[in-house]
């Protein structure tokens, strides 16, 4: 992989520290045991919190891979990735991970991984301007449509842009700051 991509990783990586700290904490807060995923689990699983809450008829555990708050969230969207950079299956298609909490400003909305994977699947869209991969490549995200798979120039990922309005019926639950 290339190391400014490696770099990249790593910066976004850190970036998202905060947002996965204070989720935790409103975790346990709400009477859940977290713990951190190994680097290998975060890689490969997609997942950044284990929740753990016991009930009477044992303990619940979910995988959660937190979203943290980015540019794209506040301005009502998000990029859901199908293939990761080093063409691995992406966040949304991992089994290893249950919940996606995206971060907003003043809640985690907690979406399941499974209900919106078959969402978007069914919402993509195909074009004319396709490559043989059925991807559009770009090289700016300025004025990119929704539910189109594209795919970074000389990179190995495929996402889709969708807004989150279009699936606020899939929010299961709201956790506020």
């Amino acid at each position: 992989m290339k190391t400014e991509l490696i770099e990249k990783i790593n910066i976004d990586t850190e970036k998202s520290k905060p947002s996965e700290l204070l989720f935790k904490e409103l975790m346990i807060s709400s009477g859940y045991r977290c713990y951190d995923a190994t680097k290998y689990q975060n890689m490969n699983e997609h997942w950044d919190v284990l929740a753990v809450k016991d009930t009477e008829t044992g303990s619940v555990f979910k995988r959660i891979d937190v979203k943290s708050n980015k540019k794209s969230h506040k301005e009502g969207y998000t990029w859901v990735e199908l293939q990761n950079v080093r063409g691995n299956t992406g966040w949304l298609y991992s089994e290893d991970m249950d919940i996606i909490a995206f971060e907003r400003d003043d809640c985690f909305e907690l979406v399941m991984r499974d209900k919106l994977a078959k969402f978007i699947n069914e919402k993509i869209k195909k074009t004319d301007q396709e490559d043989e991969n059925g991807d559009i490549v770009y090289q700016n995200k300025t004025n990119l449509g929704f539910y189109r798979k594209y795919r970074r120039d000389g990179r190995n990922d495929r996402v889709v842009k969708a807004p989150f309005s279009d699936f606020d019926n899939l929010i299961y639950k709201r956790i506020y700051k």
